[in-house]
């Protein structure tokens, strides 16, 4: 039987790695799905991303003034945060 290994168990920065991912996403143009955390700065995501339409439609409707932007729904450092002792807590 095959034992089975965490991520907790494994010398690996999460941050770092995603980080890492993401950098070269925004070197060749790619993008990340938005369907999971970012450890991107804002400036990062928005350089990720053409924000002009998103933008355009969030200040006529004025959904920005109700409604968080879509980086402050994914953005990690908006999230729980590890618990202390856990290797991934800051």
């Amino acid at each position: 039987m095959s034992e089975l290994i965490t991520l907790a168990a494994l010398p690996v920065s999460i941050p770092q790695s995603i980080g890492t991912v993401e950098d070269f996403l925004r070197s060749c143009g790619g993008y990340q799905g938005n369907y999971s955390y970012t450890y991107q700065t804002r400036e990062q995501f928005r350089n990720m991303f053409d924000h002009s339409l998103y933008d355009q439609v969030r200040s006529e409707l004025e959904s920005d003034k109700a409604f968080p932007e879509g980086y402050d729904k994914i953005a990690r450092n908006n999230q729980w945060t590890a618990p202390a002792g856990s290797p991934h807590a800051k």
